[in-house]
């Protein structure tokens, strides 16, 4: 039996609301207590979910905004692609702009430091007049070398002062391939303003081909006099001298390193590594102490030691019978057990952004290794195809193989993706604008079209793909434009 009291009565208005028809009906529907919870809950799970997806969105729209900032990322890039400016041989002459600074050599045969900043005007500071010897000159390669008072790895922009080593004279090579060696008659130490170019200090110095700048604003110049590896510390802003150390390089059969004809010098940590001709590189302190010796294997065929960028730790490869190559990433202490050894060389990174900066990464044949290079670190073996080219972006490793691209978290070694096969074509570069992984694949198959293909970094799904303007080839980055060779030879930027 229905109670009269608890019925209301009621019928549609014109928009169709529920409109109560007597004024006892005027108070406010009351649902059972469960189902107003059942209701409420629905509200907040919706809300919930739309503002996770709202703070998901503008997570991924933060972390594109700044990969669109680091060096090598390249402009937005859409599938279609068009012949832009035709790019002067001068202009890719000069490396690829990129902020902090760069050793210019005039036509005149000049010398200058340009900074260049983004965010503000950039300047440039004359470091030689010109040079009648080395006028003209294609290329000339001298001991002038500049850097600044940041440690190695960090953002230039974020330096003090810029110590050049600066030496007059050099090897000039002309667009016809004559060779002119200009003998150096002077050496000496200038000190800039990071913030306006200007002069802070200079001063000469006997001998020079290398500089490492140490904290305690040391300033470590090397130099080879007769079969001695001779290092000076220097006080930065008086060039008082503190401490030399001395070597012996008489150079010895097999010993001889890869490409090194000079001595060099590299800062790692506190400690700088001098690698003389030979074989013999040993680890030095701030104060001129022998630290460490034996870095070269003995039976290494051949070897070479540099400072790794991404790890910021000196990496020394080796080549020897069977293939077995090896790189050994230097401890900052010094101490050998706390070096990390991997199988190969290290991988070719051709941008990263710093997520993986822990993690020193090396390619063989047939794999990519990756190790934390702090304590407990994680070891990984990936198996990829002849590897080429990488990428490190957002905590992944992206790297070209034999068979397309691969994509490896960098911290475990986890496969996330591997592209399809590209029948009848070869990856030729890899590339990253904010939003995707590019892959320039050339045509290797006559039925087949060479095209930028764009993937998601995320699930290595295809976004679009983009074929080569007509009679474009070979397309590489520059900076931050894609830029491909056209059919009279030259340069051209595409957009």
């Amino acid at each position: 039996m229905v109670h009269r009291k608890d019925v209301q009565q009621v019928e549609l208005d014109e928009d169709d609301d529920l409109v109560p028809t007597s004024p006892a009906a005027a108070r406010p529907l009351r649902l059972p207590f469960r189902r107003r919870w059942l209701v409420v809950g629905a509200a907040v799970a919706a809300a919930g979910i739309g503002a996770g997806e709202w703070v998901a969105t503008a997570r991924e729209d933060a972390a594109v905004a700044r990969l669109a900032e680091v060096p090598g990322v390249l402009t937005p890039v859409d599938e279609t692609l068009t012949v832009g400016r035709r790019l002067p041989q001068n202009l890719l002459a000069e490396p690829a702009p990129v902020p902090g600074g760069t050793l210019r050599r005039g036509s005149d045969g000049s010398l200058a430091y340009h900074w260049a900043d983004p965010a503000g005007a950039g300047w440039t500071a004359p470091l030689l007049p010109a040079d009648a010897r080395l006028a003209g000159a294609a290329h000339v390669a001298s001991a002038s070398t500049c850097d600044t008072d940041v440690v190695p790895g960090v953002d230039p922009l974020s330096a003090t002062r810029v110590v050049c080593l600066v030496a007059d004279g050099g090897t000039a090579f002309t667009e016809s391939g004559a060779i002119e060696t200009v003998p150096t008659t002077a050496v000496g130490v200038v000190v800039l303003s990071a913030t306006d170019g200007s002069v802070e200090t200079r001063w000469p110095v006997p001998a020079g081909e290398t500089l490492a700048l140490m904290p305690g604003g040391l300033v470590a110049v090397g130099a080879l006099t007769g079969h001695l590896a001779v290092v000076t510390g220097y006080d930065m802003l008086t060039g008082t001298e503190r401490w030399t150390y001395e070597q012996d390089a008489t150079p010895t059969a097999g010993r001889q390193g890869v490409g090194a004809p000079d001595v060099s010098l590299l800062r790692s940590g506190d400690l700088m590594a001098l690698v003389p001709p030979d074989r013999a590189a040993v680890l030095l302190s701030t104060d001129g102490r022998w630290v460490r010796g034996g870095l070269v294997d003995a039976d290494a065929t051949a070897w070479d030691l540099r400072r790794d960028e991404r790890t910021r730790r000196l990496v020394v490869t080796t080549d020897g019978a069977f293939r077995s190559n090896r790189a050994t990433f230097v401890a900052p202490d010094g101490d050998p057990e706390n070096d990390v050894v991997l199988d190969g060389h290290p991988l070719a990174v051709q941008v990263d952004d710093g997520s993986l900066s822990g993690v020193a990464l090396t390619a063989d044949v047939r794999s990519v290794h990756g190790a934390e290079v702090g304590p407990g670190r994680t070891r990984w073996t990936v198996g990829v195809e002849t590897p080429g080219l990488a990428l490190v972006l957002r905590g992944r490793v992206l790297v070209t193989g034999a068979h397309g691209v691969t994509a490896v978290d960098g911290r475990s070694g986890h496969v996330l993706w591997r592209s399809a096969d590209e029948d009848g074509l070869a990856p030729e570069s890899l590339m990253a604008d904010p939003r995707h992984v590019l892959v320039a694949y050339e045509r290797t198959g006559a039925d087949a079209h060479a095209a930028v293909v764009a993937y998601d970094p995320s699930s290595g799904q295809e976004v679009f793909r983009a074929p080569y303007p007509d009679g474009v080839q070979d397309l590489q980055p520059w900076g931050r434009h894609l830029t491909g060779s056209d059919d009279e030879g030259g340069r051209v930027q595409l957009d």
